[in-house]
């Protein structure tokens, strides 16, 4: 009975710690980060998912090749494990956009992937591995340096076309 309690308080813990980690990926991508507002209770599911050999080589081919090795060893060994889990949550909330106007968004965040079991602390807990309707931080944050590099090739591009015409 105490195992089972445990086990519960730490997969509400998780739970709690994924949608911490959600909101503060979020906040950050907002035009007005004071004005979020939780609509409600995010709801949160361990989703998982079984998949197959090319999948899971793919999944696992910027690890590190040790822990590589270890996943293989780990899915040939056939210890029952679920082959890739995930929490997903999915939240409700109020921000101002660019014009001051209060818009209501859901997003949906995942946390990092897990190839054996429940996903784990630092799984849950950092940014960079937690997604946010379907993008890390790093993949934000890349494409709006993309965007930004765009803008000024256009820009730069008009600047000469101008100069030219004169």
């Amino acid at each position: 009975m105490f195992a089972f309690l445990v086990a519960c308080d730490q997969e509400s813990k998780d739970k709690r710690t994924l949608i911490e980690s959600c909101e503060e990926t979020l906040v950050k991508r907002l035009k007005s980060p004071s004005s979020y507002k939780r609509i409600n209770d995010p709801e949160v599911r361990l989703d998982t998912k079984a998949i197959s050999d090319s999948e899971f080589e793919a999944l696992i081919a910027n690890e590190d090749p040790f822990d590589a090795e270890l996943y293989r060893g780990m899915r040939a060994a056939g210890r029952g494990y679920v082959d890739v889990s995930r929490y997903v949550a999915t939240i409700e909330y109020d921000a101002a956009n660019s014009y001051g106007a209060l818009i209501r968004d859901t997003a949906r965040c995942k946390s990092g992937r897990s190839y054996f079991g429940a996903p784990d602390g630092l799984s849950l807990s950092s940014g960079a591995l937690v997604e946010v309707d379907g993008r890390t931080s790093h993949d934000w944050t890349l494409e709006r340096a993309r965007k930004a590099l765009e803008n000024y090739a256009r820009i730069r591009n008009a600047t000469k076309e101008r100069q030219r015409s004169q």
